[in-house]
């Protein structure tokens, strides 16, 4: 720790005050690297497991003929996949330019290091107590890949960051939306009010108009046929 210490102002990282955040900013980048090192941990298990499962030979057959283990084996592949693709795309993001990722990155981060946990135990249920050998690579994952879940923030912290901005969008969505109707309510109301009052200020001068036209020419027409009576002998 430093005590009485001064820095330069130009040497200072971001603006006063905001270290913290700062300082959170960096996980979003060192959260994806995490998710990447367990996606490598785990290629290296689901490797290990596929050349035991074809080599290895029981009644008759490899292991990799049994049901059980094509299903081990495709659960793998698929957790691994799919990790891989969520590191890909917390990465892509930034280097788009992206300021934050922080979903992203503990989407990533959380998957790939629980996926990882799981596909190193399966591989070592594939080679059985071979994968419990000290001297095996499996047997070193599945001490290694632990810490992955823990170091950069647990899992438990990524769920919680991720359903923060979850719920933090969702209300403003619905703020956005409720704006917008209101809006539009404010706006169809106007119009409406305009629509109706036109046909009505057109009904009104049409009344007008016929009104006073056969007012004036009944009465003119009478007031002429009335002379005309008069003048004949």
């Amino acid at each position: 720790a430093f005590e009485a210490c001064r820095v330069r102002g130009d040497w200072r990282l971001g603006e006063e005050g905001a270290g913290f955040k700062l300082g959170m900013a960096t996980l979003d980048r060192l959260r994806p690297t995490v998710a990447a090192a367990a996606c490598g941990m785990a290629a290296r298990a689901l490797a290990e497991a596929l050349a035991h499962a074809t080599a290895r030979r029981q009644f008759g057959r490899a292991l990799a003929e049994f049901e059980l283990v094509q299903e081990k084996l495709a659960r793998m592949a698929t957790d691994l996949a799919a990790a891989r693709l969520l590191a890909y795309r917390a990465a892509w993001e930034k280097d788009r330019g992206a300021e934050r990722i922080t979903a992203e990155a503990a989407m990533a981060k959380a998957f790939a290091t629980e996926a990882a946990q799981r596909i190193v135990d399966d591989a070592v249920q594939v080679l059985g107590g071979r994968g419990l050998l000290a001297d095996h690579p499996v047997d070193r994952l599945y001490r290694a890949v632990r810490a992955l879940r823990i170091y950069e923030g647990t899992t438990e912290m990524q769920h919680l960051i991720i359903a923060s901005h979850l719920v933090r969008g969702w209300a403003e969505a619905g703020a956005g939306e409720a704006a917008r109707e209101t809006s539009g309510s404010g706006a169809g109301s106007g119009a409406g009010s305009g629509l109706a009052e036109g046909p009505e200020a057109q009904r009104s001068e049409g009344s007008g108009t016929g009104t006073g036209t056969g007012t004036d020419t009944d009465t003119g027409t009478g007031t002429k046929g009335s002379s005309t009576v008069e003048a004949l002998p």
